[in-house]
C-alpha cells in the first residue's frame, strides 16, 4: 500500500468516526441542553445559527436557521410531484432539514380549522406513503390558534419525521411542515418545537393589502 493509499484510508476512517460521534447518545445528551436562542446551537455536531426571519413574503416571522434557503418555483415543481404543492420551501444546504408552507384557498378560522383537522389527518394517513401519526395537539401561539400533529412517513430514500401545523392567515388555511430523517427525530424534535413556538403573524401593510383585496 502506497503512502497516498494509507493517507486516504486514514482520512476515511477519521470521517467514519466523526459520523458515528455525530449521532452518538453522548452527543445527543449534550446538544439537547442547547436552545435555538443560544448564539450557536449544534445539530449532530454541525453549528447552526438561528435568527428571527420574515417568511411567506413578510406575512409571518419565525426563529429559523440563518442559512435557510428558499427553493425556486422550478425546484419546487421538480421536488414535489403531487398536484397540491407548497408555495414556500426552505432548506438547509448542509443538513437534512426543511420547512414548507402551503397557503390554501380554503377559508379558515379557529372553528373551521377545528372542524377540518380530523379530516386532514385521516386523508394524509390514507393517501400518504405509509404515514404513521404519532401525536396530535392544539395550542395558541402569540394569539394564533394552531392544530398540529407529528408523523413518520416513508419517502423514496428513507422514513422522515414530520411536524405538521395548521393555522389561519388573513382568512385562509395555511399548512406548515417541518421535516427531517426519522432516524434523527430525537435531535430535531425539540428544535422544531422551539421554531413552532416562535411563529408570529405580522399585522402590517401586507395584512392590510390582503384584506383590501378580498
Amino acid at each position: 500500500m502506497s503512502y497516498r493509499d494509507e493517507e486516504l484510508l486514514r482520512l476515511r476512517q477519521k470521517a467514519e468516526e466523526f459520523n458515528k460521534q455525530r449521532v452518538s447518545e453522548d452527543t445527543l445528551t449534550e446538544e439537547l441542553k442547547e436552545s435555538i436562542y443560544d448564539p450557536v446551537t449544534h445539530i449532530t455536531k454541525i453549528p447552526v445559527v438561528f435568527e428571527e426571519q420574515e417568511l411567506l413574503d413578510g406575512r409571518i416571522t419565525m426563529q429559523v436557521p440563518k442559512d435557510f434557503e428558499r427553493l425556486s418555483d422550478e425546484m419546487v415543481k421538480q421536488r414535489f410531484i403531487m398536484e397540491s404543492k407548497p408555495q414556500f420551501v426552505y432548506e438547509l444546504p448542509y443538513l437534512p432539514f426543511g420547512l414548507t408552507f402551503m397557503i390554501t384557498e380554503i377559508p379558515g378560522d379557529e372553528v373551521r380549522i377545528e372542524q377540518m383537522f380530523p379530516y386532514m389527518v385521516r386523508t394524509l394517513t390514507n393517501v400518504g406513503p405509509n404515514v404513521r401519526v404519532l401525536s396530535k395537539a392544539k395550542k395558541v401561539i402569540h394569539g394564533t390558534y394552531i392544530r398540529c400533529f407529528e408523523a413518520i412517513a416513508q419517502t423514496i430514500t428513507e422514513p422522515s419525521y414530520r411536524k405538521v401545523f395548521v393555522f389561519a392567515l388573513n382568512g385562509n388555511v395555511v399548512i406548515g411542515c417541518l421535516t427531517c430523517p426519522s432516524r434523527l427525530k430525537k435531535r430535531y424534535q425539540p428544535v422544531m418545537e422551539e421554531m413552532l413556538e416562535s411563529l408570529q403573524i405580522l399585522q402590517g401593510e401586507f395584512a392590510k393589502e390582503d384584506s383590501e383585496n378580498e
